[in-house]
């Protein structure tokens, strides 16, 4: 109760001292080349003369603004409003009766000098450019979460970021913030910190590769870098090898060989740009192809998945070394039809219990699967084919089973009678 008494003593003390006068609107906020008009008028007395006093003194019909008479009392018209309009209005009567309109005028929030994408060096302390006009700047990543660095300060013209690395490689957001009229603006920056190849998994001094003859082996060189990198293969020590194919994608180069005698090796991969350079040797060794597996059985099926069990070759039976002994399988399949489409393949390692699961595949359906082994070397000739079937599913004719996994028991002397596994 006391606050609104309080309340109402102060209008009637502002009205003592403005008298009658009203003004359409007593604070105004614009921006730049706005055009509008305020009104002053006494709703007592329409007959009363208004004059106009702006920042720099009277207003009449011929100054900045001008001054109208309409219906609804003296006007000062603004038109195309500059920062220099800003300031305190007083309209006056003779009778020293008066009312105020203040005016605020925004330029408009706008960036300068502030490109989308902008590059520095790695180790260099690069300024992220943001420049705003008409208002305030705030900075944040693209998730917006806050830029909490101590490598990192706004300064007046950007974002200074000290000794930059290639993680500080990402989009910033530049906010810019009108808080008189509420404007606010994004600006997505991407930065790119450029530096030297540098390969992506830490490696030894020298990378073995194994291949057999009359195969082929795939030498792989993959590396980070800012521009990209340009990519030479030589074998060693300077000659460059020209018996293979080379193919390149951003930032990776694979050389693929067809392996005679004269093709293993030593290879050197160099990967370059403007920054610096990285360098590879490969030793390409000769290995031994592996044999397809012993035996490819079913341990189990359900509607939708196909449990294998997968036995690998003895390679000691070829004299092989321990490096060449299986590593895992390829396991191709499709459905048994006269049009089964194209094979599909998984990659799985060996597998200390000797499941080999497919998964997502169709119910009721007859499956041709048949089996690689896998070393460092290579992949052997696949298996002849065996045929299996998932199990129908809970809504084919009624079925209903239990439970997820229903194991399907084969004797092994079927096995061994029925199925060839090495094709002749």
């Amino acid at each position: 109760m006391t606050s609104y008494v309080i309340i109402c003593l102060m209008f009637m003390v502002i009205k003592l001292i403005q008298g009658s006068l009203v003004v359409t609107q007593d604070i105004a906020v614009k921006v730049v080349n706005s055009t509008f008009f305020v009104s002053c008028y006494d709703p007592d007395n329409s007959s009363v003369v208004v004059t106009w006093i702006g920042p720099r003194g009277p207003l009449g019909h011929h100054t900045r603004p001008k001054v109208q008479t309409g219906s609804d009392g003296t006007r000062i018209l603004f038109i195309n409003t500059t920062l220099d309009d800003g300031g305190k209005y007083v309209c006056t009567t003779s009778e020293n009766d008066r009312a105020e309109f203040r005016l605020t005028v925004e330029a408009p929030l706008e960036f300068m000098d502030t490109p989308t994408e902008q590059k520095a060096s790695e180790g260099s302390d690069v300024t992220v450019r943001c420049e705003v006009r008409g208002g305030r700047r705030t900075w944040s990543y693209e998730d917006n979460n806050e830029i909490n660095d101590t490598r990192i300060d706004i300064i007046g013209d950007g974002l200074l970021i000290r000794n930059a690395s290639r993680r500080d490689s990402k989009v910033y957001i530049c906010k810019a913030v009108q808080p008189n009229t509420g404007t606010i603006k994004d600006r997505r920056i991407k930065l790119t910190i450029e530096h030297a190849p540098t390969f992506i998994t830490p490696q030894a001094k020298e990378d073995h590769v194994y291949g057999y003859l009359n195969g082929y082996a795939n030498l792989t060189c993959f590396v980070e870098a800012e521009p990209k990198a340009k990519f030479e293969w030589l074998s060693s020590p300077t000659k460059v090898r020209k018996t293979g194919n080379v193919t390149e994608s951003p930032n990776q180069s694979i050389l693929q060989l067809k392996l005679e005698k004269l093709t293993f090796g030593k290879y050197k991969c160099r990967a370059s740009n403007r920054w610096g350079k990285a360098e590879r040797v490969i030793i390409l060794e000769e290995g031994v192809k592996p044999e397809p597996p012993e035996f490819l059985e079913l341990r189990g099926a359900n509607s939708d998945l196909l449990d294998l069990g997968i036995k690998g070759p003895d390679m000691r039976k070829l004299n092989a070394s321990d490096s060449m002994r299986p590593i895992g399988f390829n396991v191709r399949f499709k459905p048994h039809k006269e049009d089964g489409g194209d094979w599909c393949h998984r990659e799985f390692n060996v597998s200390q219990d000797n499941s080999y699961v497919l998964r997502h595949l169709n119910h009721n359906t007859e499956y041709e699967v048949e089996a690689a082994t896998r070393n460092l070397a290579g992949l052997s000739e696949y298996s002849n084919t065996s045929i299996f079937r998932t199990l129908p599913s809970v809504n084919d004719n009624g079925f209903n089973l239990e439970p997820e996994l229903v194991f399907v028991l084969i004797p092994v002397t079927f096995l061994l009678t029925s199925t060839t596994f090495h094709k002749l």
